[in-house]
């Protein structure tokens, strides 16, 4: 009976954290759209990507359904933020899904992990501008993209990141050591 609430608690905080990540994607760009967005800078926020590389990260034990998640917020940013239908509904899963096999051949630590990310949110934003080049919806050329949108990216991204990442794995592992422990629980 512990087992299941547990697993229950986990899926809530997996859940309700992406919640809360999609919808700070646009919050924050909307509260600091003049530092986020410029004539020659733009910075992209994937807190809700990064949630789920995150969950992937923390959650070995029992994992959780961060491909349905991942087509889940693919298609809620496709709605709500792009208004291009399909566009990320099918990176986000491809490149959760790769990243699934990929940490495996990982230690897990902080430094591989933000390599995963920057190595993620470039095959990302490359797609992006890729298909928005092929609909013909930008004309930047690729030294404009690199220096105006993905530098940047990365950067808002990774400062997210290592923000995130500690609070975050706290939380992971407090579930998943009460998890592991449920008589500890009855203790606390």
């Amino acid at each position: 009976m512990f087992k299941f609430l547990h697993w229950t608690k986990l899926k809530t905080y997996f859940w309700l954290g992406l919640f809360i990540s999609f919808f700070l994607d646009g919050s924050l760009s909307a509260i600091f759209g003049g530092s986020f967005f410029s004539d020659r800078i733009i910075m992209v926020s994937h807190l809700a990507f990064l949630w789920l590389l995150l969950a992937l990260f923390f959650d070995r034990v029992k994992p959780l359904p961060v491909i349905l998640a991942a087509f889940l917020v693919g298609i809620g940013i496709d709605f709500y933020y792009s208004g291009i239908i399909g566009m990320e509904m099918f990176i986000y899963p491809l490149l959760i899904w790769a990243n699934q096999f990929v940490i495996r051949f990982y230690r897990p630590n902080i430094i591989n992990y933000a390599m995963l990310v920057i190595v993620d949110l470039t095959l990302l934003e490359f797609y992006n501008y890729a298909m928005h080049s092929l609909l013909g919806l930008t004309h930047a050329g690729l030294p404009m993209f690199l220096a105006g949108v993905l530098g940047p990216t990365l950067l808002l991204n990774l400062v997210y990141f290592f923000v995130g990442y500690l609070p975050i794995q706290l939380g992971y592992y407090r579930i998943l050591h009460l998890y592991r422990h449920p008589r500890k629980m009855r203790k606390a």
